[in-house]
């Protein structure tokens, strides 16, 4: 499941500050600007594994996603204007979209086009446990809500004075938990009954019967599609063949449990 879009080589960085808690850089490419995310990132390269299973699920979901690739870059030419070629490291780079990041109003999801992706965004960012974009927790008593306005993106990619919804930056699901922690509790991840990326704001946008049609896509994930995608992460991101099997063991059972358990809970 990759992306057709795939530059060669980096012609220089942007001195954007990005804040993002992986800290990627913005570049020009020989195939235009776009954002590019190191192994090397103050989350670890458990993140990009994130990143890169989670897009691939997204597009594979339905989801309109940013075009992405994989490319091999050295950490030198992001910071002078030179061609050094050791060192080299695969980073994760998506091309930058024609358009701006959600800033919380209602007003702005009025424009948008493709309404069902409301829903399925919701039924996505609960499969893959995505708690950055929103989540509702209870910690001693207390209900606190984590909202990330900016991790939804409005498109001009649209028809004349729509926006399309896209979701992006899957760096904080269960995917860059089971990574980075061999002794995980992968059933606990698996029966999470917690619902994620369900603004407020979305709720009107909701209907039962996106939900449903939502559900039945991910009724037909398999243990081979899963297989497809993990083994497409690099190995010097992720070297464990058994967190692989976790990995695949997670998408697979936790699309099952969605399908089983929870339509109730996100149809409510």
């Amino acid at each position: 499941m990759v992306s057709p879009w795939q530059p060669l080589k980096v012609l220089r960085r942007i001195p954007t500050v990005i804040p993002s808690s992986t800290s990627p850089y913005h570049i020009v490419t020989d195939a235009g600007n776009a954002f590019l995310k190191m192994p090397n990132n103050p989350q670890g390269p458990a993140a990009i594994v994130s990143e890169f299973i989670g897009t691939q699920l997204a597009a594979w979901f339905g989801l309109s996603t940013f075009e992405y690739c994989m490319m091999q870059v050295c950490e030198a030419d992001l910071n002078v204007d030179r061609q050094d070629q050791t060192d080299l490291v695969m980073a994760f780079v998506t091309h930058e979209d024609d358009g701006d990041t959600w800033k919380g109003s209602a007003k702005e999801l009025q424009l948008v086009e493709n309404v069902a992706d409301f829903s399925r965004l919701v039924v996505f960012d609960t499969w893959v446990g995505n708690w950055d974009r929103h989540s509702i927790r209870i910690r001693a008593g207390e209900v606190r809500e984590h909202r990330n306005d900016g991790n939804v993106f409005l498109s001009n990619d649209a028809a004349p004075g729509k926006l399309k919804l896209k979701g992006y930056d899957h760096t904080h699901c269960h995917f860059a938990v089971i990574a980075s922690n061999p002794d995980v509790n992968l059933e606990g991840k698996i029966t999470d009954d917690a619902i994620y990326g369900r603004f407020p704001e979305f709720l009107p946008f909701l209907k039962r019967s996106d939900i449903q049609a939502s559900l039945v896509r991910l009724a037909q994930m398999d243990t081979s599609t899963a297989q497809q995608i993990v083994q497409t992460v690099p190995s010097e991101w992720m070297d464990n063949a058994g967190i692989q099997g976790k990995l695949v063991e997670f998408i697979k059972s936790r699309s099952e449990f969605l399908c089983n358990q929870i339509e109730g809970k996100l149809c409510d």
